[in-house]
């Protein structure tokens, strides 16, 4: 969705999304805004706290497009907010969450954690403690998460299993590490992937040899191996 919101890409979350909902998981979505505004850098001199309440506003767009992709291939699902009373949203709390979960809905969570200066990296990382997820997934455009910048050096490795103090020590990039040591602490782990991959996010759950696996104990299982 670069650049604005493409009704046919979000339909292909949508569709992604439903291969985790038809193996029987419950998902929470946290969306950011970058398709719509991309606040990390000063703009015209607006205050960086202005830049991530535009930034929030922008998740809100996303969250009602897919949302809607969601109704048209038959998936209940249902925005929270943590931005108050944003358009028709219900305000976002862990209990209603998991209420939703019962009834087998999506939850997609508009807003980040509603509060200027936090990424949605950090936003996903709180939920996931919250709600007690069994493992946190981050959609990017990229493998995972390499030992060095592929980009830069033609012999970059792509890491599959790594622990915490690793991807907070070498500070990888991926994530922030306000999100690593929330994770860390409660032992949730992360799965770095590529969403651009067929059966890209049944695959980050299953496929151990998909994506980067970050967890307290590099030696353990992966999840659902």
């Amino acid at each position: 969705m670069e650049n604005g919101i493409d009704p046919t890409i979000c339909k292909e979350v949508a569709q992604l999304i439903a291969q985790v909902v038809d193996s029987g998981y419950s998902v929470f979505v946290v969306l950011g805004g970058g398709n719509l505004w991309r606040g990390s850098q000063s703009v015209n001199g607006f205050p960086r706290y202005a830049r991530d309440q535009i930034g929030m506003v922008a998740t809100c767009m996303n969250c009602l497009a897919l949302q809607q992709s969601f109704r048209l291939i038959g998936i209940n699902a249902e925005v929270l907010s943590a931005i108050g009373s944003c358009l028709s949203f219900i305000p976002y709390s862990p209990q209603t969450a998991l209420d939703f979960f019962n009834k087998k809905a999506v939850v997609l969570l508009a807003g980040g954690t509603g509060r200027a200066f936090c990424t949605t990296d950090t936003a996903a990382a709180f939920s996931a403690c919250e709600i007690g997820a069994e493992v946190l997934l981050k959609a990017t455009r990229v493998e995972g998460i390499y030992n060095q910048d592929p980009s830069l050096h033609t012999d970059a490795r792509l890491l599959r299993h790594i622990s915490f103090q690793e991807a907070i020590a070498k500070e990888y990039g991926v994530m922030d590490l306000t999100a690593f040591t929330l994770c860390m602490q409660e032992n949730i782990p992360i799965k770095v992937f590529s969403l651009l991959e067929p059966k890209a996010c049944i695959r980050a759950l299953r496929d151990p040899d998909f994506g980067t696996y970050i967890s307290n104990d590099k030696k353990g299982s992966h999840h659902g191996s």
